[in-house]
């Protein structure tokens, strides 16, 4: 992975990816947070929760790795 520091794309070394992949998922609770419908709300939260372990970042980072708009491997 690459990581933009500024002024230069760097490769990743201290995983970075992990950090950008758990602010997505918070994000979602972010959402839920502005959910109107408690139910909604819920199940916005249940699926914050499932997505901030490892095995669901692993499983995020590596469905990233293979979409053209977002990886750094060339064919």
């Amino acid at each position: 992975w690459l990581h933009w520091d500024g002024v230069t794309w760097r490769e990743d070394r201290k995983n970075r990816i992990f950090v950008v992949a758990t602010d997505t998922v918070r994000s979602i609770t972010a959402s839920a947070a502005a959910e109107d419908d408690n139910q909604r709300r819920q199940r916005l939260l249940a699926h914050a929760l499932k997505s901030e372990s490892r095995r669901a970042l692993d499983a995020m980072i590596a469905l990233a790795r293979v979409q053209p708009d977002v990886s750094d491997l060339l064919e």
